[in-house]
């Protein structure tokens, strides 16, 4: 029998895993933009379970089919209902233009609009691609408690070499 398959797709950067024990079912994603067809009548038990809708709601892992997306409550049915939140898929290309090219006032909008998980995935990248516009690091930490300022400066200070010291504290050349 040809079972529908509907394709899953991971927008955490870390590892990612679903698991039912009720219906033998676990699924991996390692990394994002992984992609894995889960067949659609597993899907539709799995997302009754707190832990995989989760996953979805917070945008962890994002369903290709907007129907079924529909369907689970995870995105609005007409673009009338404003009470149905709509997890934006966030891709690296998404979140440079979030922090870079969007308009402060856009980027606000924008930023209030995600998940907590997709609030800390923006963290996460603006502090791994050193972007550190000051107005976004404030409304970033203002949201997540994650300050995106400090985490650059100790990025960068763990990057920077130590100076040798020889066993009178007296600073030494890594010459030979």
């Amino acid at each position: 029998m040809d079972e529908n398959k509907i394709t899953v797709v991971s927008m955490e950067r870390g590892k990612v895993v679903m698991v039912v024990p009720e219906l033998n079912f676990m699924r991996d994603w390692p990394r994002k933009g992984t992609k894995r067809l889960i067949p659609e009548n597993v899907l539709r038990e799995a997302i009754y379970n707190q832990g995989s809708m989760t996953l979805f709601k917070e945008g962890l892992l994002y369903i290709e089919d907007k129907a079924l997306r529909q369907e689970f409550g995870l995105e609005p049915l007409d673009e009338n209902d404003t009470e149905t939140p709509t997890v934006i898929p966030l891709d690296d290309a998404t979140i440079e233009r979030y922090l870079k090219k969007m308009p402060y006032i856009e980027f606000k909008q924008a930023f209030n609009a995600l998940t907590t998980s997709q609030k800390a995935m923006v963290a996460e990248y603006a502090i791994d691609h050193e972007i550190g516009d000051y107005e976004r690091a404030e409304h970033i930490k203002k949201a997540t408690g994650l300050d995106v300022i400090k985490a650059i400066e100790l990025k960068r200070a763990d990057a920077e070499p130590a100076p040798m010291e020889d066993n009178n504290g007296d600073s030494v050349s890594n010459r030979i």
